[in-house]
Formats: C-alpha cells, structure tokens, sequence
C-alpha cells in the first residue's frame, strides 16, 4: 500500500492470487509448450515496459532503468530462497532504490551457512540486520490477537498493516472532515500506547488525507460503468473466459472499450469481497485477447507473467490504472495491510 495517497497499488500477481480465490486463472500468451523464442520475447517486452515506468517512477535514465529492470527479474527467486530460508527469523525485507538499488534484511539472529551462500549469491547487494526483536510470524500472532479491539477503540481506522522496514504495526487513520481532530488524535494516541503495552509491539499511527480525484475527467484504461476492467481470466475447470474487475463495483457493468474495441453489455458471474480481496469477475459474447492498457490508451502489453503474492516483496515497483486516478506507479509498502471498513472481513455469501 503507498500511504501518501490512499491507493493500494495492486499488482498483477495479487490479481491472481485473488483468481485462485474465485477459481479462475489470467489468461496468458504464454503456454506451457511455447517455444523458447517467444517466450524471451515475451520477457524482453515485459522488461522493456518495466524500464519505462522505472525510469519515470525514480527519475534515472533509460540505460540505468533497463539496467535495474533486468537485476530485479533476476533478483525474484533469490528472494523467494531468503524467505524460505529465513522463515523462522524473518523480521523484514524490502528492496530500496535510492541511493543505489539494494535489499535489506532484518532477521531475529545471524545468518547461517545457507542463508549466507544465498545472500552472496544474490545478483544485488544484500544488507543484512540481525538484531530486530520479533519476526514477522510473531509480530502477526501478537497483532491478530489485538485486532478486533483495535477495530472498535481506535475512530476512522482504515486499516492494519506491518512495516518491514522499522517492525512496526501500522495503524492508518482517517480523520473525517467537520470532527474534533484534537480529541480523536487523543483517542487514537491511547489506544496505540495501550496496544504497545499489551503486545510488546512497537505502534505507529498514520493519519492520511481524504484521497483527492479529478472531477469530471475520466482516463484510460478498459472502462467500465463505473469501474476499471482487470485482466481477461480464464475459469478454471471449464475454461470459459471473462473479465476481472474489483469486487466493490456494481455488478451491472458496461465495457465501454477504445477505437474499435466497442461498447457491449457483461454478465456478472461471482466475486469475492473481504478484508483480504476485492474482485468480481463477467463475462460477454465478444472475442477475448490475453492482453491490457497500461500506460498507454492505443498500444495493448501482452499478460507474459504471473508472480504470487508470497513472491512480492516491500519496495517492488508496481503499477495502477485507474478509471478517475490514471496510471501511476509506486513501491510496496506494506504486504500485511488489511482494510478495517472498505471492506466486510467476513464475505457475504
């Protein structure tokens, strides 16, 4: 979650791990039995539109972009091996960009052998902290245990999450327009000291600002009625395909497409809406394409990969188009943070 502005950059790989929710799978270019060539080509695209929004997200020039672009692919499994590796003693990793791009690993206790030969393995230098006091197992046990009360004491609570940087719970509150600032900063203070006593865990409280959105002006994007069209999914078992889109939209949507994509009615098929997903899912008569709008309105990327969200890690460069918002990009802040309103913690059925 970016926490300057209120927008949860969600990444392709957390859309499909909500498709595992919903059992339906993005639909790819990429086959099992695709030759070698188009499967580099289809990396080398994916890279290439990575460098452009890296290159515009940290202000570095486009050599340097496609230089770090590459490092981070390659980087991917060396941090699925710390985390396996480290899972016991894992308090925090997080990729940083500036001054140079490097990871930071907190852990409970050193290193072994193993974890060392990964970390010097690693296609990016590697900073390693041992002294942080709880992992993140344990930071998750001691806050769960809290939650629900957090939830009824602590005014405009818009969400819980943990930073990997510092350790700490986070504790994002919103202050709504015309209410007593003082005296519900007052509160919200008490009940972040009390849970520090409680817990032993170190509680900061972020007050965010009412997000501010562009009036009367729509973006690009795949437009729906009234929301922003996903990735084109694939129900697995009976592969009929469909469009994603999140779960608190209406379910009565149009595609209102570009050019020729055309304007056509979808079908509502099911959704899963919760404190850990947001997504719903139609489906329509029209030919389907494994392929979206980003940055661009006219030209169309290829869906080339998918990385689970286990996989993702504090810092990773990800990207949001939004129907009102546009397209931004932004880091990971938090991979722990869970909605306190937005969203019922328990679905309907």
């Amino acid at each position: 979650m970016a926490r300057n502005n209120l927008w949860t950059y969600i990444p392709l790989s957390a859309l499909a791990v909500v498709g595992l929710l919903l059992g339906i799978w993005l639909y790819s270019s990429a086959t099992a039995s695709g030759d070698a060539d188009s499967a580099s080509d289809e990396r080398l695209s994916h890279e290439a539109a990575m460098a452009i929004d890296y290159a515009a997200t940290f202000d570095v020039s486009m050599d340097e972009a496609t230089r770090r672009a590459g490092l981070l692919i390659e980087l991917a499994p060396t941090l699925d091996a710390i985390r396996q590796e480290a899972s016991g003693t894992l308090s925090g990793l997080y990729i940083e960009h500036e001054p140079e791009l490097r990871v930071h690993l907190r852990l409970t206790a050193s290193p072994g052998d193993a974890l060392r030969s990964i970390i010097d393995d690693s296609p990016v230098p590697v900073v390693v902290s041992a002294d942080a006091v709880l992992s993140l197992a344990e930071t998750k046990e001691r806050l769960d245990q809290a939650r629900s009360g957090l939830v009824e004491n602590v005014p405009g609570l818009m969400g819980i999450g943990t930073d990997e940087r510092t350790g700490d719970v986070v504790l994002d509150v919103y202050i709504a327009k015309g209410s007593d600032e003082s005296a519900v900063k007052s509160k919200v203070e008490e009940a972040a000291s009390s849970l520090s006593r409680e817990t032993g865990l170190s509680v900061r409280v972020e007050y965010l600002a009412a997000p501010q959105l562009p009036a009367g002006v729509t973006y690009g994007g795949t437009n729906l009625t009234g929301c922003t069209g996903g990735f084109v999914v694939e129900e697995s078992g009976t592969g009929t395909l469909g469009l994603l889109t999140a779960g608190h939209c209406n379910a009565s949507q149009t595609y209102n497409g570009f050019g020729s994509d055309g304007t056509y009615s979808l079908t509502f098929e099911d959704e899963e809406l919760s404190s850990v997903a947001d997504a719903q899912w139609h489906t329509d008569s029209e030919t389907k394409e494994p392929e979206f709008y980003a940055s661009s309105t006219s030209t169309r990327r290829p869906v080339s990969s998918v990385t689970a969200q286990s996989s993702m890690t504090v810092g990773n460069l990800v990207c949001h188009r939004g129907l009102t918002t546009g397209y931004s990009c932004g880091v990971i802040d938090d991979l722990s943070f869970q909605p306190t309103g937005a969203c019922p913690i328990n679905p309907s059925p």
